[in-house]
């Protein structure tokens, strides 16, 4: 939704660090977590069943809490974040942790091979995000064209000045 709001606001073209700045922090922040969650899945087994019940569940709490939040109030942006505040951003938002660390240990598993699955969970997340990122960007885009457009405005101020009475 962030990036459908700065492809309506700023466009596709100048909210590209801003989605490039969330795959490459993210795909950092995998990487990162692959290689320590290899250390600890391999001297603790029993970590990696914890981390995929634990992470699971902090997800469908999160997703409950999203679906019954109140809309928040809607403010005016007027510059985005930029591809460096973007990545690091990645760092800092317990969603990215949370999804992180449970897709590692659901998909990538223990054993001989663990690092190239890993590597592999990394570049894919890296190209689904991408495209994902330029999905809610156009149509980010393609909506903030849609509310400037002559038709919406008058139909805007239209439905305003019936609703008055």
């Amino acid at each position: 939704l962030m990036l459908a709001a700065c492809g309506a606001n700023f466009g596709f073209r100048l909210t590209l660090p801003y989605s490039a700045g969330i795959v490459v922090g993210r795909a950092l922040l995998q990487t990162t977590v692959v290689c320590f969650l290899g250390v600890l899945f391999m001297a603790f087994p029993g970590v990696q069943t914890a981390l995929k019940v634990l992470g699971s569940l902090y997800l469908a709490w999160l997703s409950y809490q999203i679906a019954t939040a109140r809309p928040a109030e809607a403010k005016g942006a007027d510059r985005q974040l930029g591809f460096g505040q973007a990545a690091l951003y990645q760092f800092v938002n317990p969603k990215v942790w949370a999804n992180t660390t449970t897709a590692v240990s659901l998909f990538v598993g223990g054993g001989d091979g663990y690092y190239a699955r890993g590597a592999l969970l990394v570049a894919t997340f890296a190209l689904v995000s991408a495209v994902a990122n330029s999905v809610w960007t156009v149509f980010g885009v393609q909506l903030g064209r849609l509310l400037r457009s002559e038709a919406s405005v008058r139909a805007c101020c239209t439905q305003s000045i019936s609703s008055r009475g």
